[in-house]
């Protein structure tokens, strides 16, 4: 998860879906909150279900949202 946060927020592998807040929100007065959820690793196939589960509930800016 450390890897992923990192991603996010601009500082690691260009390579990735990630947000890179570093380099669009320099000059964004926002308050970010963060969420996540830990599964174990038996509800792999969860994933996807609970990430849409989180989203449909927390709204966020961006991101995903896996329809039905």
């Amino acid at each position: 998860m450390h890897d992923r946060f990192i991603q996010h927020l601009g500082f690691g592998s260009g390579h990735t879906y990630a947000l890179q807040l570093s380099h669009w929100a320099k000059e964004q007065n926002i308050d970010l909150e963060f969420h996540y959820a830990k599964l174990d690793q038996s509800f792999k196939d969860f994933t996807e279900l609970v990430e849409s589960a989180l989203a449909e509930k927390i709204e966020p800016l961006v991101g995903k949202i896996a329809l039905s």
